[in-house]
């Protein structure tokens, strides 16, 4: 049994899932920022100086960022026709997308100016992202090419 199996996914999917997998466990094990702007004191997703308890949310933060990302890794044996994660992942991204726009609407004021800025970064990963991908497989739907004959 191979170790190494080819990754059938677009390029720019490989790279943000090998990057969020990174970070992720980069996050849970350290739980402190990977970039600090010393100047500003900007720190990038993560408090610079996390209480304990906010240091246990961020660890949280990184397991999932692992787990969400690293099914596309994981799932990247299949030829990308036939695999349905990718295919769900389209409506999802937009979904998150738009949740994403909505928190930093809704509750702008109340945010952090690098909070909200962040958020509207991650919608913008998240939205060209599932639009880039959503073209490259031809549907929106979530579903693989076919899937009417098992519905």
């Amino acid at each position: 049994m191979p170790i190494m199996r080819p990754l059938n996914l677009p390029t720019p999917l490989i790279i943000q899932s090998v990057a969020s997998v990174g970070l992720g466990i980069y996050t849970m094990f350290f739980r402190k920022p990977l970039y600090t702007n010393t100047s500003s004191g900007y720190t990038l997703l993560v408090p610079a100086n996390p209480s304990p308890r906010t240091a246990d949310t961020v660890s949280l933060l990184g397991l999932l960022l692992t787990g969400l990302q690293s099914v596309y890794l994981v799932s990247s044996y299949m030829p990308l026709e036939d695999n349905q994660f990718v295919h769900t992942s389209v409506p999802v991204r937009l979904f998150l997308a738009g949740c994403l726009v909505g928190v930093c609407v809704l509750r702008g004021r109340e945010m952090s100016k690098s909070g909200w800025w962040e958020m509207i970064g991650l919608a913008a990963i998240e939205g060209v992202g599932a639009l880039m991908l959503g073209f490259h497989l031809g549907r929106f739907d979530g579903k693989v090419r076919d899937a009417e004959k098992w519905l």
